[in-house]
């Protein structure tokens, strides 16, 4: 089966080992699962977004390659990816677990495809790593003029469905000259602060904020009983 998702990488594995263990979710109880591979293959995805980012944005902003680069490295838009490629399909997980559950199924997903870059990048290098993972993403690449990077919008969409609450932005700095100021944010909701943000404006500093509160709140499902 796995030479099946071989043949859509079009890339061989000199050592099938790796690929075997990108594949294996912790809930297998096998001696060697995916965790450690998606340890690294986050670090590889990051790098090979900010290089790519880096050489074909030369007029862009650190901030502006930064919210691009959070996007293109998100949770959400990795499980797109291996939804496109139908990572499931290769997948070994528990019999006791289900992807019907929607965040058990984006989350082992999403980790699943950084677990086959770290293998892809331990087995051909950077440079195979970058070939496959650019070949995947190169639409999302070319498109980030056009990403929606409201990250307000979203923290308010997601505290709205999951506590009907909507979050509140409080300026607790603002310093340096007129010509080049710099505003820190902070995102509560009711006493809890959820995010921190700065930048040259206001509603920069406020997005920066919202994509820190939404990077912790949808790092891990919440346990029951959990305020958020």
């Amino acid at each position: 089966m796995l030479k099946d998702l071989e043949t859509t990488m079009d890339y061989s594995f000199q050592n099938q080992s790796l690929l075997l263990e990108a594949m294996t979710h912790k809930s297998t109880c096998e001696d060697r699962d995916n965790e450690r591979l998606e340890f690294l293959g986050d670090s590889v995805i990051g790098l090979i977004v900010t290089e790519s980012l880096y050489r074909n944005n030369p007029a862009k902003d650190e901030g502006e390659l930064t919210q691009k680069k959070a996007w293109l490295v998100s949770r959400q838009k990795l499980f797109e990816v291996a939804e496109k490629i139908q990572l499931q399909n290769f997948l070994r997980i528990g019999k006791n677990e289900s992807f019907a559950v929607v965040s058990f199924r984006e989350r082992v997903l999403a980790s699943a495809f950084e677990a086959l870059i770290g293998a892809l990048f331990l087995d051909g290098g950077f440079a195979v790593a970058s070939k496959i993972l650019g070949g995947w993403i190169s639409q999302e690449l070319s498109d980030t003029e056009n990403v929606a990077l409201d990250y307000k919008s979203e923290l308010q969409e997601y505290f709205q469905k999951k506590l009907k609450k909507t979050p509140t932005y409080q300026l607790t700095e603002a310093l340096g000259p007129s010509h080049n100021p710099l505003f820190k944010v902070e995102v509560r909701l009711d006493e809890q602060v959820l995010g921190r943000g700065q930048g040259s404006s206001k509603k920069r500093a406020e997005q920066e904020a919202a994509l820190e509160a939404l990077k912790i709140n949808r790092a891990e499902p919440q346990e029951e009983g959990d305020t958020l």
